[in-house]
């Protein structure tokens, strides 16, 4: 585990529009041997992303999982127009950084938080 980040990361929930979702991070490799770095359990509210990944890739990753979450709260379908997709994850994404200051600034590396990795 990365000497800047605590045994629970930098953060352990945050809440996504009406749900509050688990963070857990993980050791490398640790979904089935797939290649993931993160993946969400959406019937679970919980997202899983791996501790040794690099800073970017830490922000890159879970910001991934957090539309995959979006996605499935808002039920969109593959066949909804583009706007619609776009207007849903604005406003859901502008919900979350409202509702979470501190993962906000951990996202563009202005909190001290987590720290910066390697």
């Amino acid at each position: 585990m990365n000497k800047d980040r605590n045994n629970d990361g930098p953060f352990t929930s945050l809440k996504i529009l009406n749900l509050d979702w688990s963070v857990t991070w993980v050791p490398k490799n640790i979904s089935s041997g797939t290649e993931k770095f993160a993946w969400a359990d959406l019937r679970n509210q919980a997202l899983f992303i791996e501790e040794s990944l690099s800073s970017g890739k830490s922000r890159e990753s879970i910001l991934h999982e957090i539309l995959h979450a979006l996605y499935w709260v808002f039920d969109l379908k593959d066949k909804e127009k583009e706007e619609r997709v776009i207007s849903c994850l604005s406003t859901g994404l502008l919900s979350i950084f409202r509702d979470n200051p501190k993962f906000a600034l951990w996202l563009v590396d202005k909190s001290p938080i987590g720290g910066n990795q390697p």
